[in-house]
């Protein structure tokens, strides 16, 4: 899988590769569902970008922060995130 998401005590850490193909339905999934275990992350680790990625996932990534964001967690950049 081109994605992972990983607990590390109150903060969720989601890694990005491309190519994401058909994967974003189940990134989101996967996503929601440790946001509403419990407890409930307080941050999110999450890439800004996915270098060379193509438009579509560029906006998908995009519609996920805006996700997050409406459901009120705490949003980082990945430092690791290229």
């Amino acid at each position: 899988m081109p994605w992972s998401v990983q607990r590390d005590g109150a903060a969720l850490h989601i890694r990005i590769e491309k190519p994401m193909n058909d994967d974003w339905e189940q990134l989101l999934d996967e996503v929601t569902a440790q946001l509403d275990a419990q407890p409930r992350p307080a941050a999110i680790y999450i890439p800004s970008r996915v270098e060379g990625s193509s438009a579509t996932d560029a906006e998908m990534l995009r519609l996920l922060w805006a996700t997050l964001e409406s459901r009120g967690v705490l949003i980082l950049p990945r430092p690791d995130a290229v």
